[in-house]
């Protein structure tokens, strides 16, 4: 790095140095850089930090990685090497003492080494507070003590991200990899039942002999998991890799310039793919944003698969001109309100409701007021002063006053229960306080309907 910035300053081209290319490089196979760490410079200061206030921060631990995914650029340097753990230890002490909001481990994988990612994540346990760090794992190699450490975790302290990519067992070995499905599901569910680490779950699209079928049991496979994100991107053909040099055998025509998408292979025609990118936006914006949850839950449900949920309703997006505009976040709960109107879906709007109060501001936006009563604000005075002691309030609510308390919940009646989605009265209590899980949502407090009347609520 240091012979990189030297050369730059001297307006000299740094491609002369080994494992260096420019973009009209014409070789298809990167040299495997001689890099080590042993001259490795940590690039971070209390002063750099003061100015990357609540930004993500990149940090290198290991390089190389032990697989071979053809697609992957990572594949060319095979030699990993670790910097030692306890100068590991030391710069991830430095991140935690300033307060750092979040550390995103750039290792391809990082528990590659188990022990060595055991005694990592002990250290941030005896010492974080407010950190949050991300890692790239391989969901099969987990070991139970790992994951029991991930899992003791308090909420908000790690992030993983994991690739599954596909399980088609022609486009795994036409891509060089070999996932081991019931111990990625074994472990991904262990992960993922505390609800304390925000997973997220990788998709690749357009793989070589991966149809818009296959893809499509794919896609089922990793959604029924549940990860918190589940992110579908489409393959890239990267200068270097093992994939560049078999576009023609897969029928693959990509972009000519940054990020060269695929735009289809001799499996998956470009109306596919484009089929797949509207999805993609579904799925990034509803599902991957987490303020859908309980709708979704029940949406889905509703057809055969979550897939043909998403494929259905991105017709309904289509065919509203919904993807030709800019959509704010109310924009998407009215579309998937109207969708639900379309289609007749008992309970699903009471639903739509009850995650619009638990992931937004304490107001009804009017398309949803016709399918909620509201109690009086009188009323609500009233019931503080009579209940307020019998309710169960976070701590900080115990110093607040009536009014000021009045101030931060909302009370509603929903035409059915929002846990069992039967057509039953049910009063709500909502109120401003993130709970201690994955998706900081506003608490709520299921109340007794005999404290109230009918002419309570309007």
């Amino acid at each position: 790095m240091n012979d990189f910035i030297r050369l730059i300053e001297n307006r000299k081209s740094p491609t002369a140095l080994q494992g260096v290319y420019s973009k009209n490089n014409n070789a298809q196979s990167m040299m495997k850089s001689s890099f080590t760490f042993e001259n490795r410079h940590f690039p971070y200061t209390k002063e750099i930090l003061d100015s990357l206030q609540d930004k993500i921060l990149y940090y290198e631990s290991s390089r190389g990685c032990p697989y071979n995914c053809s697609y992957c650029i990572s594949q060319i340097d095979k030699q990993l090497r670790y910097i030692p753990i306890e100068t590991v230890e030391k710069e991830l002490m430095f991140f935690m003492e300033h307060q750092v909001k979040q550390v995103k481990f750039i290792d391809r994988t990082f528990n590659s080494d188990d022990k060595r990612a055991i005694k990592i994540i002990r250290f941030i346990l005896n010492h974080n507070q407010t950190t949050k760090f991300h890692f790239e794992i391989c969901t099969e190699k987990l070991s139970a003590e790992l994951i029991s450490l991930f899992n003791s975790a308090p909420a908000g302290y790690f992030q993983l991200e994991t690739g599954l990519q596909s399980i088609n067992p022609d486009t795994l070995a036409a891509v060089n990899r070999n996932n081991d499905l019931s111990k990625f599901k074994l472990n991904l569910t262990a992960l993922i039942k505390p609800q304390n680490i925000h997973i997220h779950a990788d998709l690749i699209a357009a793989l070589p002999m991966e149809t818009y079928e296959s893809f499509k049991q794919c896609f089922n496979y990793l959604y029924n998991l549940k990860p918190h994100m589940l992110q579908l991107g489409f393959l890239k053909i990267l200068k270097g890799t093992q994939i560049a040099a078999e576009t023609e055998l897969y029928g693959i025509e990509y972009e000519d310039y940054p990020p060269y998408e695929t735009l289809r292979t001799n499996t998956m025609n470009h109306a596919e793919i484009i089929k797949l990118k509207k999805i993609e936006y579904l799925l990034d914006k509803y599902y991957n944003s987490g303020l859908f949850n309980f709708t979704l839950n029940l949406l889905t449900n509703l057809f055969q698969s979550p897939f043909d949920f998403y494929e259905n309703f991105s017709s309904f997006f289509d065919h509203n001109g919904f993807y030709n505009r800019p959509l704010s976040r109310k924009d998407l709960y009215s579309a998937l309100s109207d969708l639900i109107i379309d289609r007749s879906v008992e309970c699903a709007k009471t639903l739509l409701i009850f995650d619009y109060l638990k992931n937004n501001a304490l107001s009804l936006p009017e398309f949803l007021l016709t399918d909620a009563k509201m109690l009086k604000k009188e009323k609500l005075f009233d019931f503080l002063k009579n209940e307020v002691k019998t309710i169960d309030y976070p701590r900080e609510y115990q110093s607040y006053s009536i009014k000021e308390i009045a101030k931060k919940i909302i009370i509603i009646q929903l035409k059915f229960h929002p846990e069992r989605c039967t057509p039953e009265v049910t009063t709500v209590l909502f109120l401003q306080h993130k709970e201690n899980s994955v998706y900081q949502q506003n608490m709520h407090i299921l109340l007794d309907n005999a404290l109230f009347k009918p002419d309570d609520f309007f």
